[in-house]
């Protein structure tokens, strides 16, 4: 049979577009893409009507997170004396006396203790600095310099005389003839060199460091403990001004006991707790990939 005879029998030769190889296992296609600014994408042309993509490349993205903050921390009493008769140096054996949970340095009243000799001033207290919210606002923005947009072209019911080929139309000006696959390869089909790839979400790694509260190693908070030999602070007696950093221990120079104690808080100036955390980490990535293998244009 002779060439012309066999072509009318397979049907006219590709005269309106050009022979192209058929898509490998796993690639769909071929289909139009174009790709830029999304402004100005083009909407599918007319020999090939069917949307078949759309997505994204060129991921810009930006991110911060609100402010971290702290409580202000308040000036406490301390928990308590400690009472020794047996030196001068507050060596034991000690009288603990400890005053309620949350005193508020009224006068406090606790069974005599007799001769004593020294008394140890504990330290004053501080509230704790805690974030006043447990997680702060995260903020991220982002947008893709890049669109992409596949259209599928009408099929041409005309042959190629070299087989397994199918027949494709030309694109128009602004489009590229491509295979496609979900995913990341990293490798095309010889007769589609150009890699192409666009996304269709993104995926946000990023989160907000968590924050941070810690008390300052100075303080403005100062007390001033007194001990009395009665039990009802009616006469005053040995005292001194202690602090969160100042405690120490003071000889008795007289009173034959001590029955009850009271404090007064000094200095109140609030105290400013050390911030730290609040800081935008982590990513912002592109997800969901297609990969485009294109003609050389």
């Amino acid at each position: 049979m002779s060439l012309p005879e066999a072509q009318e029998e397979q049907g006219p030769v590709c005269s309106g577009g050009e022979c192209v190889s058929q898509a490998p296992l796993g690639w769909q296609g071929p289909v139009w893409l174009w790709s830029g600014p999304e402004a100005n994408a083009p909407p599918c042309p007319e020999d090939a009507s069917a949307l078949t993509y759309e997505g994204h490349a060129d991921l810009r993205t930006s991110g911060s997170c609100d402010a971290c903050a702290c409580t202000t921390p308040e000036c406490g009493f301390p928990e308590g004396v400690r009472i020794s008769s047996a030196g001068p140096d507050c060596v034991g054996p000690l009288a603990d006396i400890l005053v309620p949970p949350n005193w508020d340095g009224s006068c406090f009243s606790f069974p005599p203790v007799a001769n004593p000799i020294s008394v140890f001033f504990r330290r004053s207290t501080r509230s704790e600095c805690v974030p006043l919210v447990s997680e702060i606002a995260k903020h991220v923005t982002f947008s893709w310099d890049t669109f992409a947009r596949a259209c599928t072209p009408i099929a041409v019911p005309e042959s190629c005389p070299a087989t397994p080929k199918d027949c494709a139309t030309r694109p128009p000006q602004g489009f590229a003839q491509c295979l496609f696959r979900e995913g990341d390869p990293s490798t095309c089909p010889a007769d589609y060199p150009e890699l192409r790839r666009f996304h269709g979400a993104v995926d946000d790694q990023s989160s907000c460091t968590p924050c941070s509260c810690q008390l300052p190693e100075e303080s403005n908070c100062r007390v001033f403990m007194s001990l009395d030999t009665t039990t009802g602070c009616k006469f005053g007696g040995q005292g001194t001004v202690v602090g969160p950093a100042h405690e120490g221990c003071m000889t008795n120079h007289g009173p034959s006991q001590y029955a009850s104690l009271r404090g007064e808080i000094k200095e109140t100036e609030p105290d400013v707790c050390m911030v730290g955390g609040g800081e935008f980490a982590g990513e912002i990535l592109p997800a969901q990939p297609t990969t485009f293998c294109c003609k050389a244009e």
